[in-house]
């Protein structure tokens, strides 16, 4: 199957002919025929190949920007489900939850699982507490 020409081919394509073209013509190698044959084989390609260039980039741009918004909508699901899973262990465990028992319990790494219980906390919707021997709680009061 063959490949459809890019944009800036045809691009290329039409300057060359239409250069051609009229530079024969201006040093009148040829007869007053070869200006038509340069705009509808030189110039019309040009133009087209143009057009469709910045189409091409503007699909590409479409694409890079669909991409990203898919990307973005995954991490709010992400977190959207991680901060369920804490939920759910907090209710489980009389409103106390510690990031090991979040990673255990869900596909989270130990960093995202401190984060989110990280957040939860500056949200005002648990306590940390440092334990004496240097582990940290999360306490959710409406779940304990």
């Amino acid at each position: 199957m063959a490949r459809s020409k890019s944009g800036l081919d045809r691009m290329v394509g039409g300057v060359i002919i239409a250069g051609i073209a009229f530079t024969l013509s201006s040093l009148h190698l040829v007869g007053g025929w070869i200006i038509p044959v340069g705009i509808v084989f030189g110039v019309l390609p040009m133009v087209g190949g143009l057009r469709r260039a910045i189409r091409d980039a503007e699909d590409r741009r479409q694409r890079k920007f669909e991409a990203l918004e898919g990307r973005q909508t995954l991490e709010i699901d992400k977190k959207n489900s991680l901060e369920k899973t804490i939920l759910r262990i907090a209710r489980e465990r009389q409103g106390v939850v510690t990031p090991a028992r979040v990673v255990l319990e869900s596909d989270a790494k130990l960093e995202d699982a401190e984060k989110a219980l990280q957040d939860l906390s500056a949200r005002g919707y648990a306590e940390m507490r440092v334990k004496d021997n240097g582990t940290i709680d999360y306490v959710f009061h409406d779940l304990a």
